[in-house]
């Protein structure tokens, strides 16, 4: 088991590393939140290429295959 942990533990860290920004917005469906790109800002009405979003796999309530995140 000690030869596992460490093989994974050398395997996960790179001899270089790097830092990465992750924000984590979990929440209710209240928190999706909808608008109206022409409402935002100028400077906000850009796209950001390298921002990468994860939405899930949205599926109706009670209905099979939800959250699975495909």
């Amino acid at each position: 088991m000690l030869k596992i942990l460490t093989l994974m533990l050398l395997v996960t860290f790179p001899a270089t590393a790097t830092t990465y920004k992750v924000y984590y917005l979990g929440g209710q469906s209240n928190m999706e939140g909808f608008g109206e790109n022409v409402d935002l800002l100028a400077n906000y009405r850009a796209s950001l290429k390298s921002v990468p979003v994860f939405q899930g796999n949205p599926v109706a309530d009670f209905k099979p295959n939800g959250g699975l995140g495909h």
